[in-house]
């Protein structure tokens, strides 16, 4: 929670300050990121996306000046980081070095300073690849033992029939871009707009292109394995994504009106993940065709199917910090014996449901202080940021 936080402050810095940006914050947060931030916690997407956050800011702020030591010592440090904490974002990560070439000051004693400070950062990847991996090199095993097998399977064919299967990333109904992490998708429809609608048409269009194709690599090679909810592979590219909608969305009709309702859409899907056997992952289909044990296998039309199913409706309301307070001191078998419809749920649910309840019972008061303290703090703040105006 510190790292997002911290990473939406930069990213507020940075872009124009209009009657969007507090839709816009939101919507990047619920973008496949909310789900990495409160349950999945100890991953490191929340990291990737701060550093890719910081990089951003380090480039745009104060545009107008070149950057000096300081700011070139910090973008190294913020991208060795990104390189230990995810590899393939890294690779297309060091493009915006290109992109942002005017803010570089090419002078020897630029170079006398940032060499030893490279060589540093080389040495100490390569030993701790040593150290995880006994190799000295570790793109490959980002995702541990199972990368090799993956990439041994890569092939011409492969890669042509995953980019024939790119309407399906942005328009599935098993965890498609538009539903579950629609930032990208505004993003990207911002990009073609600000560079080629307007024949606006230089060398940073072609390397932003770059940009956003590297970013779809991981995604023609996984092709649905990585198991996850959303498009975590593209949580990198959110904060750019931030950028571009924030400068276009004014004179964009189309975004503006699929803002709201799409982002209304991803929030709800969030709030019933888990909530029934279809509104989760469970071994079946991935918008790439791809069989694997977890994906969310058309979750989308599960949602409309479901949403007013009460079942769903409890295992939400069961399912947030407020529960967790209400039922670690109020009995929920009890509570259900004086419900009149109990009846109506079958055995097995209501069973389920008291599990849940006894499970935070079990909780230690202390802990449970420390983490409602935390959820409402980072609640409060983070509303507070992406509500006020500058």
């Amino acid at each position: 929670m510190f790292y997002t936080f911290v990473s939406f402050y930069l990213l507020k810095k940075i872009i124009p300050n209009n009657k969007y940006s507090t839709i816009i914050l939101f919507c990047t947060f619920l973008s496949t990121l909310v789900h990495f931030v409160t349950t999945r916690f100890l991953m490191p997407h929340a990291v990737e996306f701060f550093l890719c956050s910081l990089i951003l800011y380090l480039f745009e702020h104060n545009k107008q000046k070149k950057l000096n030591n300081f700011n070139i010592t910090i973008l190294l440090i913020s991208y060795f980081f990104l390189s230990l904490t995810r590899p393939s974002t890294f690779l297309y990560t060091i493009i915006l070095f290109l992109i942002y070439r005017d803010r570089l000051k090419f002078e020897i004693k630029n170079f006398t300073i940032i060499s030893p400070i490279l060589l540093i950062f080389i040495f100490s990847y390569t030993k701790i690849s040593n150290l995880l991996y006994s190799e000295n090199y570790m793109f490959l095993n980002t995702y541990g033992s199972d990368m090799d097998a993956y990439t041994s399977t890569i092939n011409i064919e492969q890669i042509i029939l995953g980019i024939i299967k790119l309407p399906n990333l942005f328009l599935s109904s098993s965890m498609g871009v538009i539903w579950s992490t629609p930032i990208v998708f505004f993003g990207l429809l911002s990009f073609f707009k600000e560079y080629f609608s307007k024949k606006n048409i230089n060398l940073n269009s072609f390397l932003y292109f770059i940009y956003f194709a590297g970013s779809s690599a991981p995604l023609l090679i996984w092709q649905g394995r990585e198991v996850a909810y959303g498009q975590r592979l593209l949580i990198g590219i959110l904060p750019i994504c931030i950028l571009f909608v924030s400068r276009n969305i004014e004179n964009f009709n189309f975004i503006k009106l699929l803002i709201y309702p799409i982002t209304a859409i991803t929030y709800i899907g969030y709030l019933f993940f888990y909530s029934s056997s279809k509104l989760t992952l469970f071994k079946g289909v991935t918008l790439w065709g791809t069989t694997v044990g977890f994906v969310g296998q058309n979750y989308y039309i599960e949602l409309v199917k479901g949403i007013l199913n009460i079942e769903n409706i409890i295992s939400v309301l069961l399912r947030n910090i407020y529960s967790v307070n209400f039922f670690k001191f109020v009995n929920l078998e009890n509570l259900l014996l004086s419900f009149p419809n109990l009846n109506n749920f079958s055995s097995g649910k209501v069973n389920k449901f008291i599990s849940f309840a006894s499970t935070y019972q079990e909780l230690s008061v202390n802990y449970l202080f420390i983490a409602t303290a935390a959820i409402f703090t980072f609640s409060i703040l983070f509303a507070k940021l992406i509500i006020e105006q500058d």
